[in-house]
């Protein structure tokens, strides 16, 4: 307990938004794009969604520190970590800090807007600059975490998209 307020007071509060964020994100990104254009219609908007390649082991260590993360894993063997962990009580806080940065750049650099949940980003923009606000992204999280960062595998786009577990539909406006 006392590990995992250090990190909440060190990095921040982790904040995730859920499907009803994202969701939200898409209608006001289209009530906005209407207001300032009457002819965007519904039928304009497109969502997107990338994934960050082992999110939590692209944060590297500082050498002065990995002395820190050493844990026992089995018979007396000791395990140094010199990136971020799955299950160490830190790494979702330290993540935090790169996901915030990501979407504060985004939200400036990008046509459409941008949530993130963790390491999955979610996009909308109008459909004639999807290819721009995607390549935009990839760029900027490759440029910040190194090139292929980004799961080409799980980079989607389309008017019905799973993200985080949920089913998005804009032609019929559920989730």
């Amino acid at each position: 307990k006392s590990a995992k307020k250090y990190c909440d007071d060190h990095f921040g509060h982790i904040h995730h938004p859920g499907i009803g964020d994202a969701a939200q994100m898409v209608q006001d990104f289209y009530e906005a794009e209407h207001r300032r254009d009457p002819r965007v219609t519904w039928e304009d908007i497109v969502i997107w969604k990338m994934d960050i390649k082992g999110a939590y082991t692209l944060i590297n260590l500082a050498a002065s520190g990995v002395h820190l993360m050493g844990v026992e894993i089995a018979a007396g063997l000791i395990m140094f970590c010199f990136c971020g962990v799955f299950g160490w009580t830190g790494t979702p806080a330290a993540f935090q800090v790169v996901t915030r940065v990501i979407v504060f750049e985004l939200t400036r650099l990008l046509s459409g807007r941008v949530t993130m949940y963790v390491d999955d980003l979610l996009g909308c923009c109008l459909l004639r600059f999807r290819q721009r606000d995607m390549s935009i992204a990839q760029c900027f999280v490759e440029d910040l975490l190194g090139q292929g960062a980004i799961a080409d595998h799980k980079t989607f786009f389309g008017r019905r998209l799973d993200y985080i577990g949920y089913d998005m539909d804009l032609s019929t406006r559920t989730v």
